[in-house]
Formats: structure tokens, C-alpha cells, sequence
């Protein structure tokens, strides 16, 4: 009975030995192909690249992925969906919708300005498209409606209260304040004249201000 409890033991630890060296393996192959994505493209990046950075052979990768599409998905969605749960934890703190708003602007520039996410966040940008799988795009598409109907959600309820100008085109400003976050992590440097905290303020600063009721001066035409 001991034997066999003692048996037992080891086996379990080996199994989650195993398990723990799957899931940091796959992690690895993820960061080190975001990277290579991120810095000279999907189509110029190869499956020996990706397996020479990990310390494998290019193909000893299927043994982790189906494909460098599907490496390419599963980037993708994991950046989309980190950004999607910081945007959403910011989003819910209480407080006026401009308080919100500036959350979720600062919470936004974390994530995609992070070094250890921000090539997540670039690939999505840059190569959403190369997919060519019809399903695996439209589910990207669908997430990132999602993340857009955040900010949406926050500008709507601000015009609701009237801390927002009621003529307010919510899915242009949407895109703006997205634009302007998306394209951060380009020129953003951690060792830069501003911080991130800096940067956010400053896009809030834009945008809530340009949204506020008490801006209601004519147009010039």
C-alpha cells in the first residue's frame, strides 16, 4: 500500500511537471511569435524563425500549433481579450462618465504600452486581417466590437446624464479615442519624455473636455 501510494505520488508530480512545461512551452512559442510578428510582419515571419527563437525546430512546432494562422489567431485573440478585461475592470469603477472615460483611456495605454503585452497589442492592429479564415476573423471582429461598445457604452451614458454635449456622433469619437490609444504603442518609450499616465491624461484631457455640455459654442462653418 505504501509502494503503491509512493507511485502515486511521483506520478502526479510528473504529470504536473509535464503539464506546467506544456503551458510555459506554448507561452514562449506565443511571445517570441508575437515579436517576430510584431517586428517584421505575419507573411516575412517563418515557422523556422519562430522555432529557432523558442530553441526548437521549426517543425517540431506542430507539435504545440496547427499552423502559423492559427499561431496567428491565438495572438491575436489574447490580446484582444487582455485588453477587453482591463477596459471592462476600468469601465465598471464608480464615478461620472468623464471619471470612466479617463479610466478606461489610462487602463487602455497599460495594456498595449506593457512590454510583455504590447507586441499582442501591435499584431492585432497590424495583422487582424491576414487571417484568412473566415470564422476565426469574424470571431476577432465580434471581440472587438465588444471592446468598442465599452467606450460607447460610457460616452452614451455621459450624454444620458448631460455631462456630454447631446449632439454627439458617439461611433466617431469611439474611433478617435481608439485611434489615438491604438497608435501609442508605435512611438511609445518606456524611457521617454512622458509617462504612460502622462499620455492618458492628455487624450483624456481631449476628449472629455470635448464631450462636456459646458462646451456649447456654435461652430464655425
Amino acid at each position: 500500500m505504501a509502494v503503491r501510494q509512493f507511485r502515486n505520488t511521483i506520478h502526479t508530480q510528473i504529470r504536473g511537471k509535464i503539464r506546467r512545461r506544456r503551458v510555459r512551452d506554448r507561452r514562449e512559442i506565443l511571445d517570441r511569435a508575437a515579436h517576430l510578428y510584431r517586428t517584421q510582419g505575419f507573411h516575412a515571419t517563418t515557422m523556422a524563425q519562430i522555432g529557432a527563437a523558442v530553441g526548437i525546430l521549426g517543425g517540431s512546432l506542430y507539435h504545440h500549433i496547427e499552423s502559423k494562422e492559427a499561431l496567428l489567431y491565438e495572438i491575436v485573440e489574447a490580446g484582444t481579450r487582455g485588453l477587453l478585461s482591463a477596459v471592462h475592470e476600468a469601465s465598471r469603477q464608480p464615478g461620472s462618465a468623464g471619471a470612466r472615460l479617463r479610466a478606461a483611456i489610462l487602463a487602455h495605454l497599460r495594456f498595449s504600452t506593457d512590454p510583455a503585452r504590447a507586441d499582442y497589442a501591435v499584431v492585432f492592429l497590424n495583422e487582424i486581417f491576414n487571417l484568412r479564415d473566415p470564422h476565426m476573423r469574424r470571431a476577432l471582429l465580434q471581440l472587438a466590437k465588444h471592446y468598442e461598445d465599452i467606450f460607447a457604452g460610457i460616452i452614451k451614458d455621459g450624454v444620458a446624464s448631460k455631462e456630454f454635449r447631446s449632439k454627439v456622433d458617439v461611433q466617431m469619437v469611439v474611433y478617435a479615442v481608439l485611434g489615438m490609444g491604438n497608435w501609442t504603442p508605435r512611438w511609445f518609450r518606456p524611457d521617454g519624455r512622458l509617462s504612460v499616465e502622462q499620455i492618458a491624461n492628455e487624450y483624456a484631457d481631449l476628449v472629455v473636455h470635448g464631450l462636456s455640455s459646458r462646451n456649447t459654442r456654435p461652430r464655425e462653418t
